[in-house]
C-alpha cells in the first residue's frame, strides 16, 4: 500500500451558513493523512491541506 503523490488522501469538513440579509459565511478545513496508518501526513499541523473562512453577500 502506498500514499498519493500527486492526489495525496484527505479528509474533511466543509459548510456554509446563511447569515439573513442576503450574507452568509463558510468554511472548508481539510486534513492530509497516510492511507497505510492514519496517520497524519505532516504530523503536528492540523488541516494542512486546505484551510479557508469566508463571507459572501451585500
Amino acid at each position: 500500500m502506498t500514499n498519493g503523490n500527486w492526489l495525496s488522501n484527505r479528509w474533511g469538513l466543509m459548510d456554509q451558513e446563511d447569515l439573513g440579509g442576503g450574507n452568509s459565511v463558510y468554511f472548508k478545513l481539510e486534513q492530509g493523512f497516510n492511507l497505510s496508518n492514519g496517520s497524519e501526513a505532516v504530523a503536528g499541523k492540523a488541516f494542512n491541506r486546505e484551510t479557508a473562512l469566508g463571507l459572501s453577500g451585500d
